[in-house]
């Protein structure tokens, strides 16, 4: 499954351990968030790939 996000930090950890249920591998696309979106997405154990943000 993958997630699109930015600037989800704060809620992305739990919304992660809830896609668990449907999801073995979760992949956690962070566009260019100025939080720490990537950091608790890996927390979670999702894989987390953090982008630059296109302008």
């Amino acid at each position: 499954m993958v997630i699109l996000t930015y600037n989800k930090g704060k809620t992305i950890f739990e919304a992660i351990t809830k896609t668990e249920k449907l999801a073995s591998n979760i992949v956690v696309v962070d566009d260019g968030s100025q939080d720490n979106t990537a950091i608790e997405a890996a927390k979670a154990r999702a894989t987390a790939v953090k982008i630059e943000a296109l302008l």
